[in-house]
């Protein structure tokens, strides 16, 4: 199990850019997370949502070790930081989604390894136990 902590402001900073921009080669998709996203709207729509959450002041998530970047990574991108994290629900369900965002060390392009509801609440649990800690 991954630590949970606030998401740097650095790699929020870095992904929200690229975000914004909404370049299809600067954002690749994983199968699973096109897939589960067809059920909500366009690509777009995540890409603001997801802006959206991680501009959000002190966002947690976790650190996600040992993912493996998508086929033909960008040449020099060099390797990537992932993490977790909760966005509300596009539709206004009461379970969040769970996104989970691989940042290259180039900054210039992301992965988007997953975007589906939160099934388990596993996340939302460990973030509120270790917001709770002194």
């Amino acid at each position: 199990m991954n630590p949970v902590e606030p998401l740097p402001q650095d790699w929020c900073e870095s992904v929200i850019r690229i975000l914004k921009r909404g370049a299809p080669a600067q954002i690749r998709w994983s199968l699973r997370a096109r897939q589960d996203w067809q059920q909500f709207g366009m690509p777009y729509d995540a890409f603001s949502r997801l802006a959206k959450t991680l501009q959000q002041p002190g966002i947690w998530g976790e650190r996600v070790i040992g993912m493996i970047p998508q086929p033909n990574p960008p040449k020099n991108a060099g390797s990537q930081v992932v993490y977790g994290f909760l966005s509300p629900h596009p539709l206004g369900g009461p379970k969040p989604l769970y996104a989970k965002i691989g940042l290259f060390a180039d900054k210039i392009t992301i992965d988007l390894f997953s975007l589906h509801i939160d099934l388990t609440g596993d996340l939302a649990r460990r973030i509120a136990q270790a917001q709770q800690r002194p």
